[in-house]
């Protein structure tokens, strides 16, 4: 048995496609050591290995859904934490009746969401300066006892802190997201931002183009018994079409990371911040931690600004993200949505 090593980036690029075994088949012969291929269609690969003798191959695959075994350890491509934040209050926010003129999309922030959008950047400022304080306090309380270590069982923690981590945004091209972005980016370190992304796929669920307020409101209030995932909006979207288009961006934000991964950066030392709408905000986190429909019905959007953190767990070979327990009360979540739905038998199957 012999292991053919595949770029990480080719599964990404199709990542929402069905492999066929004729595509399998092409890219075994690509590598000049497999005959014959014999596979199932498979889907949503987030890493794939392909195990061959001069017969077959197989394919060994782990979905995109925050949980996955490492078996590449020190290439690990999945970030620090991932920080989801709700863009500042709008103009819209305080007033449905801009909707009449003016394009939801090119709605801006008011005085108080600009100050809210600096409060955010003052935060995620704090976060990188408390690790970094952490990293300091551990490697002095570490020379001093090594017993400390001990108390923790190194199988099961969070990243270690890092006193060089760098921050990757993403973000709505709505103007209130990019303005709550500029005013975040005013109180960062530049040194401390590799890079920024507008994606249309975090923008706000459409709900139609110029909109009369009152059958706006008739709407939100039709939803609100109809259901908020599957209702659709006339001329707009459902949550289930934002569920689809999150679902594409969550495969794209990790062949993304695979990406500086191969350019020299530690992932371990990097978080990605994803600047969105409230109701994109819990449509990631629904797919993330698969959540049920039910579950997200009971959900609430966060306060405007808020950082709502997912923070990478590692035990043994697996790795996975959990959400901080101030951020599932903000979004008044269950427990049991503040992990992988797999996370949870994992952690049965041990003990």
């Amino acid at each position: 048995m012999r292991l053919i090593p595949v770029r990480e980036t080719y599964f990404w690029r199709n990542a929402i496609q069905r492999f066929t075994v004729s595509a399998l088949r092409n890219t075994a012969q690509q590598s000049g050591q497999v005959a014959c291929v014999n596979a199932a269609p498979v889907r949503n690969f987030h890493c794939a290995t392909i195990l061959c003798d001069e017969k077959k191959i197989k394919v060994v695959a782990e979905e995109t859904t925050g949980f996955s075994s490492g078996h590449h350890d020190e290439q690990d491509f999945r970030p620090k934490r991932i920080i989801l934040l709700r863009t500042a209050e709008s103009k819209r926010n305080r007033n449905q009746a801009t909707c009449i003129n003016i394009p939801d999309w090119r709605c801006t922030l008011t005085a108080r969401g600009h100050q809210q959008a600096k409060e955010a950047g003052q935060q995620l400022l704090k976060i990188l300066v408390d690790n970094d304080n952490n990293h300091k306090k551990n490697d002095v309380t570490t020379n001093e006892n090594d017993t400390a270590m001990n108390s923790h069982p190194q199988d099961d923690t969070t990243t270690s802190p890092s006193t060089n981590e760098k921050l990757i945004f993403f973000h709505s091209p709505y103007e209130r997201t990019q303005e709550t972005l500029d005013d975040i980016l005013s109180v960062i370190p530049s040194d401390k931002v590799v890079g920024t992304y507008a994606d249309p796929r975090l923008s706000q669920q459409q709900k139609g183009n110029f909109q009369d307020v009152n059958e706006l409101l008739v709407a939100q209030e039709e939803r609100r018994r109809y259901g908020r995932f599957f209702y659709r909006y006339p001329s707009g979207e459902a949550g289930s079409d934002v569920y689809h288009r999150v679902s594409s961006f969550v495969s794209s934000l990790f062949r993304n990371c695979v990406q500086y991964k191969d350019h020299g950066y530690n992932l371990n030392e990097m978080t990605v911040v994803v600047i969105t709408h409230g109701s994109v905000l819990r449509l990631f986190l629904m797919r993330w931690f698969q959540f049920s429909v039910a579950e997200y019905e009971e959900s609430t959007n966060p306060p405007f600004a808020k950082l709502v953190c997912l923070n990478k767990i590692k035990k043994g070979h697996h790795y996975w993200y959990e959400l901080e327990e101030e951020g599932r009360q903000a979004l008044h979540l269950p427990e049991s949505c503040a992990i992988p739905k797999n996370v949870s038998i994992y952690k049965l199957m041990k003990k």
